[in-house]
């Protein structure tokens, strides 16, 4: 998911992000980061993460497998 990855370096202001650094640890990982992130993702992979879930996701590992798990919802249950 280089292109989630790329918005999230964008939003943190920060060259590069491992999969599993700790979202928390970057300033700019606030309220606003996160309500871009969810319009992002609505638009770019069609689904849809409440605030909840995402406070819940602590790297960017987690955001991705809670898309990958949403999308996978998303077919099958439809």
């Amino acid at each position: 998911m280089q292109p989630l990855t790329d918005k999230l370096q964008e939003l943190l202001d920060i060259p590069t992000l491992q999969p599993n650094e700790a979202l928390c640890c970057f300033e700019e990982w606030d309220s606003l980061a996160m309500i871009a992130l969810m319009s992002y993702a609505q638009k770019h992979y069609g689904v849809f993460i409440n605030l909840d879930e995402l406070c819940s996701a602590q790297t960017l590992q987690d955001i991705c497998d809670l898309i990958e798990t949403k999308k996978s919802q998303r077919g099958g249950g439809r």
